[in-house]
């Protein structure tokens, strides 16, 4: 059986993706020995 993923949660994934994304952007801005 798949699981059938909505359009609403789609969407909610690829919002807390993107917003991984930004926060690694940032902390390699602020802290590139980190990276």
């Amino acid at each position: 059986m798949k699981t059938k993923v909505t359009r609403k949660e789609a969407r909610k994934h690829l919002e807390q993706f993107h917003l991984a994304v930004e926060l690694v952007k940032v902390i390699k801005h602020f802290f590139p020995d980190l990276a």
